[in-house]
């Protein structure tokens, strides 16, 4: 009779055993889709940043170059007053 029960448990012990690792199994295969999912996201979240932010520098850029052409215009014209004062004297 003992020996019957250690076998059944054996048997409940293999069998438990069994599952265990397919549930396992299973869980890594999810975990790992998971994971790769998330990958991609993430990196179309960077690539979107990315190009946001070269549309920035983009942008900046030319609010320099303008900044700087009017001061430059600016300059000229007072440059240009000067010369004209200095006829005039």
């Amino acid at each position: 009779m003992e020996a019957k029960l250690e076998g059944r448990i054996q048997a409940l012990e293999s069998k438990l055993e069994r599952r265990i690792q397919e549930a396992e199994t299973k869980l890594e295969g999810r975990i790992q889709e998971v994971e790769t999912r998330l990958e991609g996201r993430i990196q179309a979240v960077e690539t979107k940043l990315e190009g946001r932010i070269e549309n920035l520098r983009q942008e900046v850029k030319v609010e320099i170059n303008t900044a700087f052409n009017k001061t430059m215009l600016l300059f000229t014209a007072i440059g240009v007053v000067l010369a004209l004062l200095s006829l005039f004297r």
